[in-house]
């Protein structure tokens, strides 16, 4: 790379004897220079970009922080005036209104310090990224490589052209030196200085606002940080004092509060064991113990399988007549067989049953079998009300 000193020295001696001068084999250095400060310059553009995310969480933190406290110091401000006007225990509502006092003047303390971190770091910060260092790795230097294209487009074509003069005058040029040639490059020259001494002011700029600038403003927070830690101190050892004997306090509070407690157990107690006597027996059940899903249990004694004939009432539609069917209980389910035994029976889960006895039925000899699963009603009768029991 070539040092900024050695490019102004040699664009002078330049600037001043062009035939003498040495500087066009110093236009490849300088173009090595403006490539290696251009990586440089993407590595601080990363850098600085995540230190800007950085920086604005820690903000964001703060004030959410600043947000928090805010609303316990609310808090703590109505417990205490709850304390002092409805419960009457002044101690313990002035503990907590200077508890809401300190945290106020803390969560300030924090504001300002917020503050001093957007105005010092992070605002300085998103202006340099969205300023000197805007746009992606390469746009700061296309003018320079403009300048760089034009003189090698100038110097071929100069250098072309010399060389045919030479061959038309019978002489044969191998190369062609700088110094034939710098009074006709002189303008491309001066342009290709002018874009490299731009380029280097910039980055001199950048390197000025990421390093003494950023510097400057690190020093400043610094400073509101020790103001805020300080100022915190100072606060937190004036409560101290107060949290000394509020402790006492508190241990006074604590007895008061415990004896208090002591004597309504006491008379709790005394209160739940003068209550026996006015108690009630409990009622006495005129059910039979078990559970039932829809009606009282069945006798037992039928036992929990059955198999025999029952008439069964016909649904159809023009009449309905009584015809004999062969019923089967067996696993909690009935069995009902059509009239041709060699169809499927009809099969309904008993759980889901309901049975009722028919009102009407004199000889009490009929009983129906509500279905919740199809939404029907079967209509049985049995021989007898022995079986029908059954």
């Amino acid at each position: 790379m070539i040092a900024v000193q050695d490019f102004v020295r040699e664009t002078w001696e330049d600037f001043n004897s062009p035939t003498t001068s040495t500087f066009a084999s110093k236009m490849g250095v300088c173009r090595q220079t403006v490539a290696s400060l251009e990586e440089t310059l993407d590595v601080d553009r990363s850098s600085l970009t995540k230190m800007k995310k950085s920086v604005k969480a820690l903000y964001n933190t703060g004030n959410n922080h600043v947000t928090s406290d805010a609303m316990v110091a609310e808090n703590l401000e109505r417990l205490g005036v709850i304390a002092k006007s409805r419960d009457n225990e002044h101690e313990i509502g002035e503990a907590f209104l200077k508890f809401s006092h300190v945290t106020k003047d803390l969560s300030s303390m924090m504001k300002n310090m917020m503050d001093g971190l957007n105005n010092m770091v992070l605002f300085p910060l998103d202006s340099f990224l969205k300023g000197d260092l805007k746009g992606a790795k390469g746009d700061l230097k296309k003018p320079f490589d403009k300048a760089w294209k034009d003189y090698e487009t100038k110097f071929s074509k100069t250098e072309k052209e010399k060389k045919k003069q030479a061959q038309e005058a019978g002489m044969v040029r191998a190369e062609i030196s700088g110094a034939e040639l710098a009074e006709e490059m002189e303008k491309e020259r001066k342009i290709f200085q002018l874009q490299m001494c731009e380029y280097l002011i910039k980055v001199n700029e950048i390197r000025t606002k990421k390093g003494s600038d950023l510097l400057q403003s690190l020093a400043e927070y610094y400073q509101v940080q020790a103001n805020f830690f300080r100022d915190g101190l100072r606060t937190i050892q004036h409560f101290h004092d107060f949290v000394e004997e509020l402790g006492k306090q508190i241990q006074k509070i604590r007895q008061r509060q415990d004896a208090e407690k002591k004597q309504l157990v006491e008379l709790r107690e005394t209160l739940k064991n003068s209550m026996t006597c006015y108690k009630e027996p409990p009622p006495v059940s005129t059910h039979p113990a078990g559970y039932s899903l829809h009606q009282l249990t069945g006798d037992k004694s039928h036992g929990s399988e059955k198999t025999g004939n029952l008439l069964k009432k016909s649904e159809g539609r023009m009449r309905r007549v009584w015809q004999r069917r062969k019923c089967s209980i067996r696993d909690g389910c009935m069995y009902i067989s059509h009239h041709d035994e060699s169809k499927d029976p009809v099969k309904l889960n008993l759980l889901t049953c309901q049975v009722k006895r028919v009102p009407d039925d004199l000889g009490k000899k009929c009983f129906d079998l509500v279905s919740s699963l199809n939404n029907r009603t079967y209509h049985f009768q049995a021989d007898d009300t022995k079986e029908m029991d059954a």
